[in-house]
């Protein structure tokens, strides 16, 4: 029986990273996943609070409303959208001033909030309504010898009082689902740090410094590819590495995969479905033996 849930694919998905919002579409009903289309709006990414807490408020309780109407809790494939709404629900749970204050930016459209709405995320909803030995049932073809690094980002983690599925410090889910799927997971330093994307407009260079740390200790670690369930992540770790590479020296060729894109794989879906040819570090040698 599948678990409905109101989609949240996020601004990133839908665009320059669409091959995401494609392999979770792919994989979603597979795994008895459905995901319902609601007319979204962007998380703001940090930005909204230029224009006031309460134009925050508002934009996210405009997307819970639609979500409580159809009964729904709302999934989403990306870190920062998880962060911003989770925080901002929790906020509207906790507090009944600020949900008044939401639902009086709600005024005029219809819609109200009454708070009885929970955010999740695509990895999140596997672990815990999925589970992993219904994600074994359904590998076709395992990830077997395929080196992984899982790297989870921090929007996913921290901070905790808005997640807190598990440690910051030594998160396991991630790891766990690649093994699920035949892969071997690689051990190193900075896999639950921040990729650095959210500084790359203002300080490019320590962005870039944090990313190429990154990649450094996961290749150093023997990773054939980077596993991240973060579009973000994926921005920052696969599209600059040839400008970490101009910046820092020394070789830079990881592929950087998206979570979704490997459960695909796994699952049977060929290298187009899964949009591989999208990435800027090519995945094709790392992936030759999984076709």
């Amino acid at each position: 029986m599948s678990k409905q849930y109101a989609y949240y694919p996020g601004c990133t998905a839908e665009t320059i990273g669409r091959e995401l919002d494609d392999a979770t579409r792919w994989i979603a009903p597979k795994l008895g996943i459905e995901l319902v289309d609601i007319p979204w709006s962007c998380c703001g990414g940090g930005t909204f609070g230029e224009f006031g807490h309460s134009f925050t408020l508002g934009m996210h309780a405009r997307v819970f409303a639609l979500c409580e109407e159809k009964s729904m809790d709302l999934l989403t494939v990306c870190n920062t959208c998880l962060v911003n709404l989770r925080k901002s629900n929790e906020a509207m749970k906790s507090d009944p001033a600020i949900l008044a204050e939401a639902n009086k930016m709600l005024e005029g459209s219809g819609l109200s909030y009454s708070g009885n709405l929970e955010v999740t995320h695509m990895l999140w909803a596997i672990m815990d309504d999925v589970g992993l030995d219904h994600v074994r049932e359904v590998v076709k073809k395992p990830l077997e010898g395929l080196k992984l690094a899982p790297f989870y980002g921090c929007h996913i983690l921290r901070p905790s009082y808005a997640l807190g599925k598990e440690s910051p410090e030594a998160p396991r889910s991630l790891h766990d689902l690649m093994e699920a799927l035949g892969a071997q997971t690689v051990e190193y330093e900075g896999y639950n740090k921040c990729c650095g994307f959210h500084v790359l407009f203002s300080k490019e260079s320590s962005a870039l410094s944090m990313a190429g740390e990154r990649l450094e200790y996961a290749i150093a670690a023997d990773a054939d590819a980077m596993v991240t369930p973060c579009p973000l992540c994926h921005v920052a770790l696969d599209s600059y590495q040839t400008e970490i590479k101009a910046r820092k020296g020394g070789e830079y060729s990881l592929p950087i995969l998206h979570m979704s894109q490997l459960i695909g794989l796994a699952m049977g879906a060929s290298h187009s479905e899964m949009g591989f040819a999208r990435h800027v570090v090519s995945a094709r040698n790392a992936l030759s033996d999984f076709r």
